[in-house]
């Protein structure tokens, strides 16, 4: 896993049943909020290597990473994207510029609208996403 400037970029996640949540919330929602667009995430902006750090430990399996600057990984994965495209038979890149960018460039939302207009409260946590998706993979 390449770890983009150290893991260092703050990203904001969101357990899929906090998504449905406020899906339901949206459908309920008055007149006021229709074509209102609402950032939802569990509200709990976390340093990548942190999340993967969690992860990784519910997985019971080692933490593979490799520092890499951001700036090379941008250029690499345009490279990439060239070559990729020239010879379409080989698939998609391994890295793209947008999988270098959501890695290594910090990303959060502010959820405060759905939580004012929506009562969108994250029902799910980080870190019980974590357990219930390391949960699921053990039994796959």
């Amino acid at each position: 896993m390449p770890l983009l400037d150290g893991g260092g970029a703050m990203i904001d996640v969101t357990c899929v049943e906090n998504v449905i949540d406020a899906m339901l919330l949206c459908s309920r929602a008055p007149l006021s909020a229709a074509g209102r667009a609402y950032n939802i995430t569990n509200g709990e902006p976390i340093l990548f290597r942190d999340l993967l750090e969690r992860l990784f430990a519910r997985l019971e399996m080692p933490l593979h990473s490799r520092q890499l600057p951001y700036r090379t990984a941008y250029v690499l994965a345009g490279l990439l994207e060239g070559v990729y495209k020239l010879l379409p038979f080989l698939g998609e890149p391994v890295l793209t510029r947008y999988s270098a960018s959501a890695l290594g460039v910090s990303q959060t939302l502010d959820i405060s609208l759905a939580r004012e207009q929506l009562g969108y409260q994250p029902r799910v946590t980080t870190d019980e996403g974590l357990q219930s998706f390391a949960e699921w993979w053990r039994e796959q």
